[in-house]
């Protein structure tokens, strides 16, 4: 359901416009045969994923169906833009980023999302980087759980006055 096989199905296209381009897989589980595209490499397990996420440009949800991955907020807290799908939950903060970083599961709609960003100015990017930093750094521990906190009592609230 994360949709790594449609964005691996993505890259030719990609490259065709970006020849360049690579793709970093990081995790394990992938099979050794996306590395036989030109373009992709597979990372494995990272360390320290904010260190790979800052040496990047894009980061890539392809999930057909995805609730809210944690995965995206990391990259967003690192100034990285992500380019999600519209059946993934994060959408709705992407969205206030840009609406083009928002695609269909699909592996054209994804290769077509990620040359649009890629054909981007520096300063077009370097202002989405901006935005994401700043999304991003709004789902800290501190801020989140005193908002559940909040949410929790005025629900807690609702229920007393019900009754």
């Amino acid at each position: 359901y994360k949709g790594q096989d449609i964005l691996v199905d993505a890259w030719p296209a990609v490259r065709d416009e970006h020849p360049r381009a690579e793709l970093h897989l990081v995790g394990i589980g992938y099979p050794p045969l996306y590395e036989d595209i030109p373009g992709i490499k597979i990372r494995g397990y990272v360390e320290n994923l904010p260190d790979v996420l800052g040496s990047m440009s894009l980061y890539i949800q392809p999930s057909r169906v995805d609730n809210f991955p944690v995965s995206v907020l990391e990259a967003l807290r690192a100034g990285l833009p992500a380019l999600v799908t519209e059946t993934t939950g994060n959408k709705k903060i992407i969205e206030k980023i840009d609406d083009d970083l928002i695609v269909e599961p699909d592996s054209e709609r994804l290769a077509a999302g990620v040359s649009r960003y890629f054909n981007h100015t520096n300063s077009k990017k370097d202002k989405l980087s901006t935005q994401a930093r700043s999304k991003g750094h709004t789902f800290d521990s501190d801020s989140r759980k005193a908002a559940f906190k909040t949410a929790f009592n005025e629900v807690l609230t609702e229920i007393q006055q019900r009754n």
